[in-house]
């Protein structure tokens, strides 16, 4: 029964978490899924598929 439960346990968390990463590519743009098939679907979209960075660029004197 004790292991049973912690499957359980895993296989919500493992849904859970799979949830939160469609729903946050979903509204955020951006495509779900590995390195290599980002880069494939940016090269035939001409445009970046993956989330970007948070804030503004620094600027260069800031940057020394």
């Amino acid at each position: 029964m004790k292991n049973s439960d912690t499957s359980l346990k895993r296989r919500a968390f493992i849904k859970n978490k799979l949830t939160n990463e469609i729903r946050m590519a979903t509204n955020g743009n951006y495509v779900l899924g590995n390195t290599k098939f980002q880069e494939q679907i940016a090269q035939a979209l001409g445009c970046r598929v993956t989330k970007g960075k948070v804030g503004r660029p620094k600027r260069e004197e800031d940057m020394n």
